[in-house]
């Protein structure tokens, strides 16, 4: 109607007033230079963001109530490629992914969720040294910007076995691009070397059972830590060993 289109007229150029003009015509803002004075400002209020327990564990619990919306599919797929393996007269539905591919997006969004939480941890247990950090120069601390999950499960007071510990080898590949991209950015990082033959990352294959593995893995590492990630309700970071 005309009354809306007048409104968005307004609107458009009282935006274009504020100086929003390149955002609203599709270009990203430039970034502007900002004085000593304003970094002494901001730099302090970022540094406590970064360094409150609650907002990590919050996308920690996101990713993971994301990452559980895939299971029923991936399962669905798997037994639907079993199926047709192993029963006789069985037609596999025409399907546009395999099983694989949502479990690639899946374990992807698992590895975030451990690794949000426990950044949510360790900023709780060194809050100190890590405001000192990120107020110091308005930059994310180095341990925070890692998707190493080994290192930082380092960190943490945890108990796992050794096939634990695989699992989270695994899951860093899937956190640094097998979930969202199909290569690597170096070729040392696509291969794995059996008796002397390089075997693609993104080709080391991942079962139906597996996914409860990871499931099982995180959840054992939220409740080491004093916390649950089933969940937004009920409990709050405080409840995290050391936060």
């Amino acid at each position: 109607s005309k009354f809306y289109y007048l409104m968005d007229i307004i609107i458009m150029a009282y935006l274009r007033k504020l100086g929003a003009t390149q955002a609203i015509d599709g270009v990203p803002p430039k970034k502007t230079m900002i004085t000593d004075d304003q970094k002494r400002d901001i730099y302090p209020k970022y540094a406590q963001l970064v360094c409150e327990p609650k907002h990590w564990l919050s996308i920690a619990r996101s990713l993971y109530a994301a990452a559980e919306k895939l299971e029923p599919e991936i399962h669905r797929l798997w037994k639907d490629l079993h199926d047709s393996i192993f029963t006789p007269g069985h037609v596999a539905d025409p399907r546009p992914f395999e099983a694989s591919d949502y479990q690639r997006v899946y374990l992807m969004l698992m590895a975030y969720s451990l690794e949000n939480l426990f950044k949510g941890f360790l900023v709780g247990t060194l809050k100190s040294d890590l405001f000192d950090q990120a107020s110091q120069d308005g930059k994310l601390p180095p341990m925070l910007k890692t998707h190493r999950l080994e290192e930082l499960a380092q960190r943490c007071p945890l108990h796992l076995s050794p096939d634990e510990h695989g699992l989270l080898h695994r899951l860093v590949g899937h956190a640094e691009w097998i979930g969202r991209y199909p290569y690597p950015k170096r070729a040392e990082e696509f291969y794995t070397f059996s008796d002397s033959s390089p075997i693609p990352g993104n080709a080391i294959g991942w079962s139906s059972g597996e996914v409860e593995s990871i499931k099982v893995l995180v959840n054992n590492i939220a409740e080491q830590l004093g916390t649950s990630l089933r969940t937004h309700s009920g409990g709050t970071p405080s409840e995290m060993r050391g936060a």
